[in-house]
């Protein structure tokens, strides 16, 4: 009889809660994501961010953390031979220097991704650039009027920024 009065039934019985269920695997998950997170951000690159809009659209002051394998980035996208789109953030590696469709508000434009390899290294873009450009090249060729005017700007190079960091700690 001893043995019959020790059984119950088993809508009877007390169920502990599992401790080592659900709750674990995500303390778990959490634990390994605090751990590994910080070694991420150690080698990412801090950028200007403004989303694909309107080229001279000003952009609030907002910086994004790219992902180690991400590039800061200044895209322009053109309608045939016009500038009319302009956006800054981080893109993949793999999107340095290339072109892409990509549509805007149901129209195609021609997207090109010019990258750059420092903090915040992809400045805003300013509304009157393209006209200070202008008034710098008039101005130019009055006071220099033999001389070709127009200048490329200058971009640092990612080849460039990892060989200077790499001649920076062979020197010290």
């Amino acid at each position: 009889m001893e043995g019959f009065t020790n059984r119950k039934m088993g809508s009877q019985t007390k169920r502990r809660p599992d401790l080592l269920g659900p709750r674990w695997i995500l303390s778990s998950i959490l634990m390994a994501a605090a751990l590994f997170l910080p070694s991420l951000s150690l080698d990412s690159l801090l950028c200007n961010f403004c989303p694909l809009q309107h080229k001279g659209t000003s952009c609030p002051d907002i910086s994004s953390q790219c992902l180690p394998d991400q590039r800061c980035s200044s895209s322009r996208g053109h309608f045939g031979s016009l500038h009319v789109l302009s956006a800054q953030g981080c893109v993949d590696a793999e999107l340095c220097g290339s072109h892409e469709k990509a549509s805007f508000r149901g129209v195609k434009y021609n997207v090109s991704h010019t990258c750059c390899c420092r903090d915040k290294c992809n400045g805003h873009p300013h509304s009157n650039t393209n006209l200070k450009k202008l008034l710098g090249m008039l101005a130019d060729k009055l006071h220099y009027p033999n001389i070709t005017v127009l200048r490329e700007e200058r971009w640092d190079s990612c080849v460039n920024y990892t060989s200077s960091n790499t001649l920076l700690t062979n020197a010290l």
